[in-house]
C-alpha cells in the first residue's frame, strides 16, 4: 500500500520474524524491516512461521495490524490485532483474545480491512473450514471508527464452489485470501483459491453490490494462474499506486521446485491490473522487468 509518503509491504513470517516488513519509494527497490509484531499476545502460541496473513491499516489516529495465529485453546488459527503510531512498528497489543475465532468452522484467517465511500472501516476474512472438512467462505463485517471493533454481523461474501478452487486434496480445495479494490465505478473481492503448495493455486475475482456482498464471481476460471515460469500465483493485495493506478501484489513459486521441495522459493511479486467496465484482468504473471509507477499512464 501507499501510505502517502512510502510503499510498504507485510507478510507472513518466517522461521526468525512472526511478520515481514519491506518498505519501497517506487516499488522497484524495496528495504527489509524489523519483525512487525516481535511479541505475540497473550491469547497465541508462541512460536515463528505460525502468523500468517498480515494487513496494514490506518484508522482511529493509529496504525492497525491485522493478522492470524493458532490460540492456546483449540490451536486453530484466529485473528487478532496489535497498534502502533509508525507503519514501520513494533506493533503491540494487550489483547486476551482474538477479534475473530470461528472454531466451529476451522478457525479464521487472512483479514483485510477495507473502506467504503464514506470512510466506515470493514474486516474481511476466510474460515478456515478446509482445515477440517467445512465449506471454507469469505466474510465481511463492519468496524467501529478506532478500527478495532467489529460491529454488527458478518455477512457471507463468497462460498468454495469446486471448479478451478478445487486442489489436489480436500485440505487444499478452498477460497481464501480476499481483498478488495473499487475501481472505475465498480467494486471487485480479489481471491484465491485451490492449493497454495503447488500448481493448482491461483486468483479469480467477484464484483460486489457492496461491501457486504452480494458478490458474483467474473467466469467460472482464474484470472491469474500458473506457467511454465510461476507455479501458484496468489495470496494477492490489491492497492493503487501513489498516481491512482491499480497493482496487484501476490507471492508464486519458482519452478521446477515447489511447496516442501527442498530449496523452493515462495516470492513477492507485482503485476498491473486492468479494468474495462466490469471485467477485470491482471497482466501477468510477468516474470520481466515492468514499468514503474508513472504520473501518466502508459499504453498497455
Amino acid at each position: 500500500m501507499w501510505t502517502g509518503a512510502e510503499y510498504v509491504a507485510a507478510a507472513t513470517g518466517t522461521s526468525t520474524q512472526h511478520i515481514q516488513f519491506a518498505t519501497s519509494r517506487n516499488l522497484v527497490q524495496w528495504k527489509t524491516g524489523s519483525d512487525l509484531l516481535p511479541q505475540l499476545p497473550a491469547w497465541a502460541v508462541n512460536g515463528f512461521g505460525n502468523v500468517w496473513a498480515p494487513d496494514l491499516e490506518h484508522a482511529g489516529g493509529s496504525w492497525i495490524l491485522w493478522f492470524s495465529a493458532p490460540t492456546r485453546s483449540s490451536g486453530e488459527q484466529c485473528i487478532g490485532w496489535a497498534t502502533s503510531r509508525s507503519v514501520s512498528g513494533p506493533f503491540v497489543t494487550s489483547s486476551t483474545a482474538p477479534a475473530v475465532c470461528q472454531i466451529a468452522s476451522g478457525g479464521s484467517i487472512d483479514p483485510s480491512v477495507t473502506t467504503d465511500k464514506s470512510g466506515r472501516h470493514y474486516l474481511l476474512w476466510k474460515n478456515n473450514g478446509n482445515c477440517c472438512g467445512v465449506e471454507s467462505r469469505i466474510w465481511s463485517q463492519p468496524l467501529s471508527g478506532d478500527g478495532k471493533d467489529l460491529i454488527g454481523r458478518p455477512t457471507v461474501l463468497l462460498s468454495y464452489s469446486g471448479g478451478w478452487e478445487t486442489g489436489p486434496t480436500a485440505s487444499e480445495s478452498t477460497i481464501e485470501g480476499p481483498s478488495m479494490l473499487r475501481d472505475d465505478g465498480h467494486l471487485f473481492l480479489f481471491f484465491s483459491g485451490g492449493g497454495y503448495l503447488g500448481t493448482t493455486y491461483g486468483m479469480g475475482v467477484a464484483v460486489c453490490g457492496s461491501i457486504s456482498g452480494p458478490c458474483r464471481q467474473q467466469g467460472d476460471q482464474p484470472i491469474l494462474s500458473s506457467t511454465d515460469a510461476v507455479a501458484g500465483p496468489g495470496g494477492g493485495t490489491a492497492f493503487f499506486d501513489r498516481y491512482g493506478h491499480p497493482w496487484l501484489a501476490y507471492a508464486a513459486w519458482t519452478p521446477p521446485q515447489l511447496g516442501r521441495d527442498p530449496g523452493a522459493t515462495r516470492s513477492f511479486r507485482l503485476d498491473r491490473i486492468v479494468t474495462v467496465g466490469a471485467m477485470v484482468f491482471i497482466l501477468g504473471p510477468t516474470t520481466d522487468w515492468q514499468i514503474g509507477p508513472a504520473e501518466k499512464a502508459g499504453s498497455i
